[in-house]
């Protein structure tokens, strides 16, 4: 027993000088740095802020603590107190600059106040500036309940009030605070509020920024909210006015005691855009109840501006009744033209948790607007087409299956199974469209025959989407497949035509294609695709809305290539009547839109190509080179097709040719004109596309003329063939402005020239109009060109093609052969 009582007397030593030990522990410096960190963390997770304690200190009777936060806001407070009675008194100070917290902004605050009572029951006192205004409050708190409130706040500024709630400041101007509210909740106590906002003015630079809405001018808010304690009831009202709503809340109260809230409330809202952040719009008028019951709400609505009636009720379910509500007006709620008319009627009941319930809607006397969906589509459906619209489903544990149709004059879609999991928002359903006339989606219907087309598949969606079905109607074959990880098209003998129905564009093309494509990956594409066609032709009716003449262009098309991530590579070959077209080693970029290809192409007889450049070339023609997009259009190339080199480049609508000894009778040959000059050209030009405005000079080397009238006729006179006559220096200016091209020639050899002046040539009327010289040795002939590009006329002036010893031979030799009066009278006539 002695040794029992000494090691509990041991035991009781020992735990009593550590109690001691680390009672003085605690309030000593080490200790208080040893709390630190722990009360750092205990006011982080209490705040959610990123809050740091720049100094505790803890004694026996007093504590204080500064803590702040990022700089921006910082709290400071000192209080004593004392353990066995549990109570406190202290004194504070809280300053804000700049302070931002998620979407909640303090510009400004300086407060300074006490604090006083016990853990159940304290007393908060303050004063100074906030929210640019000076405040001053008593708050007394009983049980975690308010049972004090003294709040004074004149001209507190609107705009910080909202960015204090996390909210834009779409609004500017003063609001006044005036709450005293003494013993809330005893028996005869009373007391009274009024927070009033005289005139706010609406910041229109940031409503139109933020939401893409210009509000009128001057458009204002004025709001008066007042509140009457009376015992254990609390009665309160608003009215808030402004150019664009009205609403108020009457007849609301509280109960103290039972902790119910109820008020009456009307909304006559004149826009809605300020209020939805411009998701909805028009105007909107709503009045209904609101109740609070054990913590419960009960709200009930019911809304005349739809053009039918609007019912809504919420509790632990929620019941909305929409009836006879005007088709065209729910289209102008979401901010859209009236695409149709109609008659809605909807009852849905459903559990507030989406677990269980029901709806039912239809739509009948459908009629769509036909002038707004030829304004929005450009084009026009039939006259008196009507539609409906049937939808119905049901809520078990979480699960909503729906069916749902729409059934017009034109076509039908049903979803017959729609699976929807509220828990995890995934989707699954069937569809099955038919459009029964393609002919109506353009415009032009008479040369259309009535035939439709249909689809089928299934649709799924659970963070990504999932679709397959196949197509009926397009083509002989047609079935899709897209998923997050691959997407594949196959239609064999699709219908060209069809397709431009159903794309709502016009036929540019007729003929049928097959299309096979399969691309893998989500973020890094990889795959391949194919294109054939083996009798296709241009709508001439088309081509000529597009380039102003009806071209019929028939050809056949090979096309295959691969993706891989944003690079598309391909091969292309275009056969047709004209040309043959192979575009080589395509490159395509996705991301940066940049295009680059070789080609070579092929033209057999260039006179057909008289149809689509409005000038007939004559011969053949091949061409290599490449082309490149990347902001504009490059082009460039070569063909030795004329005998020399011709390079050429398009950058924009700047075309520019390069050629190197080409032989001039060749181009002559491509121009279908008379092949009289021999010679190799080059030289340089230049064209603007676009306003056709050109320059070329051209060198000639070996400038030869080929016999014909006109150097028959000057042989004679000077006893010289002209044709073998070779000019060693050649040069051609020429400048095109408009329909017309201005020209002159230069060429030189040994002891002869000749020189073509004010050479004018008319690309409308093909008309030419030319001055030459042309001297050999001591001749000089002058004369005119005339006539046009395809079949051009010399004109030789006689004044300046015969010298005086010709002259003098001619009538020499006219008098022996002619009597003397014939011969007289010819001396007497002068050319």
């Amino acid at each position: 027993m002695k040794k029992l009582w000494m090691v509990c007397l041991s035991f009781s030593l020992v735990l009593f000088l550590s109690l001691g030990a680390g009672y003085l522990f605690i309030y000593s410096d080490a200790g208080n740095t040893f709390l630190k960190p722990y009360v750092e963390d205990y006011l982080k997770e209490q705040t959610s802020l990123l809050l740091k304690v720049d100094r505790f200190t803890l004694r026996e009777k007093q504590v204080r603590i500064v803590c702040s936060v990022n700089r921006t806001l910082s709290l400071e407070a000192v209080s004593n107190y004392n353990l066995w009675e549990g109570s406190f008194q202290g004194i504070y100070r809280l300053k804000a600059k700049d302070f931002q917290y998620k979407n909640i902004v303090l510009r400004q605050a300086d407060i300074k106040g006490d604090f006083r009572g016990k853990t159940d029951n304290f007393q908060i006192e303050g004063k100074g500036n906030a929210l640019d205004s000076k405040v001053s409050y008593i708050l007394s708190i009983l049980a975690q309940e308010l049972r004090n409130i003294k709040v004074n706040m004149r001209g507190v500024s609107l705009s910080e009030a909202l960015s204090l709630a996390g909210k834009e400041p779409v609004a500017k101007g003063r609001i006044d605070v005036n709450i005293n509210m003494p013993h809330i909740g005893e028996k005869g106590t009373k007391g009274e509020g009024v927070i009033v906002l005289d005139k706010g003015v609406f910041n229109r630079t940031l409503i139109i920024k933020k939401y893409g809405y210009l509000l009128p001018k001057e458009s204002y808010l004025k709001s008066k909210i007042k509140m009457f304690l009376k015992g254990g009831r609390l009665a309160f009202s608003l009215n808030a006015k402004s150019n664009l709503f009205h609403i108020q809340s009457k007849e609301g109260f509280v109960n103290l005691q039972t902790k119910r809230i109820h008020t009456l409330y009307t909304a006559d809202i004149k826009e809605l855009r300020i209020l939805s952040h411009n998701k909805l719009s028009g105007s909107f008028l709503l009045h209904g109840s609101a109740d609070v019951i054990n913590k419960k709400l009960l709200l009930k609505a019911e809304s005349p501006s739809m053009g039918g009636k609007i019912l809504f009720s919420l509790n632990d379910m929620m019941d909305i009744h929409l009836k006879n509500v005007a088709l065209e007006k729910i289209w102008g709620l979401f901010g859209q033209p009236p695409y149709s008319k109609g008659v809605l009627d909807m009852h849905a009941k459903i559990d507030t948790k989406m677990l269980s319930g029901a709806y039912n809607m239809q739509i009948k006397e459908g009629i769509p607007n036909r002038s707004q969906i030829e304004k929005a589509t450009g084009f026009r459906l039939n006259k008196h087409e009507k539609f409906t619209l049937s939808s119905e489903g049901k809520i078990t544990q979480g699960i909503l299956e729906a069916k749902s149709m729409i059934h017009a004059s034109f076509a039908k879609a049903v979803l017959p199974k729609t699976v929807y999991h509220f828990k995890n928002k995934s989707l699954a359903t069937s569809f099955d469209i038919n459009l029964y006339d393609l002919g109506m989606l353009t415009l032009n219907k008479k040369r259309v025959k009535k035939s439709s087309v249909s689809t089928k598949g299934r649709l799924k969606f659970n963070k990504n989407l999932w679709v397959e079905g196949v197509v009926s109607g397009l083509a002989k074959k047609f079935s899709f497949h897209y998923s997050s990880k691959q997407a594949k098209v196959d239609a064999k003998v699709l219908s060209l035509e069809k397709l431009w129905q159903l794309s709502m564009l016009p036929p540019y093309v007729h003929g049928e294609v097959n299309i096979e494509a399969s691309i893998k990956g989500r973020e890094k594409y990889n795959g391949n695709f194919s294109l054939s066609a083996k009798h296709l032709v241009t709508n001439p009716h088309v081509m000529k809305n597009l380039f102003g003449k009806p071209l019929t262009l028939k050809f056949a098309l090979q096309s295959s290539g691969t993706l891989k991530k944003t690079k598309v590579s391909s091969q292309t070959l275009i056969k047709s009547d004209i040309a043959e077209v192979a575009l080589q080693h395509t490159q395509f970029d996705i991301a940066s839109h940049i295009l680059k290809s070789s080609y070579v192409i092929d033209i057999a007889d260039m006179t057909k190509l008289e149809r689509i450049i409005d000038k007939k070339l004559y011969g053949k023609m091949h061409l290599e080179g490449g082309f490149g997009q990347n902001g504009s259009t490059h082009i460039w190339g070569h063909t030795d097709s004329l005998g020399g080199k011709i390079d050429y480049t398009l950058y924009g609508k700047l075309l520019k040719l390069d050629m190197k000894e080409v032989p001039v009778s060749h181009i002559m040959h491509m121009l279908g004109m008379k092949e009289i000059i021999l010679g190799r050209a080059s030289g340089k030009m230049m064209q603007n596309l676009k306003t056709y405005a050109a320059t070329a000079d051209i060198v000639i080397d070996g400038f030869q003329i080929k016999p014909n009238k006109t150097t028959k006729i000057v042989k004679s006179i000077i006893g010289k063939d002209p044709t073998r006559i070779i000019f060693k220096s050649t040069t051609l200016h020429a400048k095109r402005k408009g329909q017309m091209t201005t020209y002159t020639l230069h060429a030189k050899g040994n002891r002869v020239s000749l020189d073509i002046t004010q050479g004018r040539f008319n690309h409308r009327t093909k008309a030419n109009h030319a001055s030459f010289i042309f001297i050999y040795e001591k001749h000089k002939i002058r004369g005119k060109i005339s006539g046009s590009s395809e079949n051009p006329k010399i004109e030789i002036d006689p004044v300046f093609m015969l010298s005086d010893k010709i002259e003098k031979e001619i009538f020499k030799g006219l008098d022996k052969v002619i009597q003397k009066k014939m011969g007289g009278f010819l001396k007497g006539f002068r050319f």
